[in-house]
């Protein structure tokens, strides 16, 4: 072996091990993904968005081949009254986290471009200042089982 081709494998080796120890930067875990409910189109993604980087990351989209329309929402209440809007973006903070939850931050997902039942794979997109996280969940019934 090369004294070039050693150096250019430790290195690599070396690169490997520090991205392995850190990990990535940004995670999304604790993914739940709901069925629509009997007589609606849209489902639901609830989950949580950890940054441990050292700079602020802002969300600008997430995609899924399984939906044609995936929109981040938000659910306020206004006059006692609970609104949801749609949210353009998501702004997550230098090493702390957002959740998207029931009742607060969450992901509509609408017109699905596949038969998407309970049980099937569904891909997150996650699309974020300069970045892409792909997250997959399986889709969960919001029935009750029998």
């Amino acid at each position: 072996m090369s004294p070039g081709t050693l150096s250019l494998l430790l290195s690599a080796l070396l690169l490997g091990a520090c991205a392995e120890e850190h990990g990535p930067a940004v995670s999304v875990t604790d993914v739940r993904i709901l069925a629509p409910m009997p007589g609606s189109s849209a489902g639901v993604a609830y989950f949580k968005v950890e940054n441990r980087g050292d700079a602020e990351i802002t969300i600008t989209a997430i995609d899924s081949p399984q939906f044609e329309d995936v929109q981040m929402h938000e659910t306020t209440i206004e006059d006692g009254v609970s609104r949801m809007r749609q949210i353009e973006s998501v702004h997550v903070g230098a090493s702390s986290s957002t959740d998207f939850v029931p009742g607060g931050k969450h992901l509509m997902l609408m017109q699905p471009s596949t038969n998407v039942l309970p049980g099937s794979l569904v891909e997150l997109e996650f699309h974020y200042d300069s970045g892409l996280l792909i997250v997959n969940a399986t889709m969960q019934s919001r029935l009750p089982t029998q």
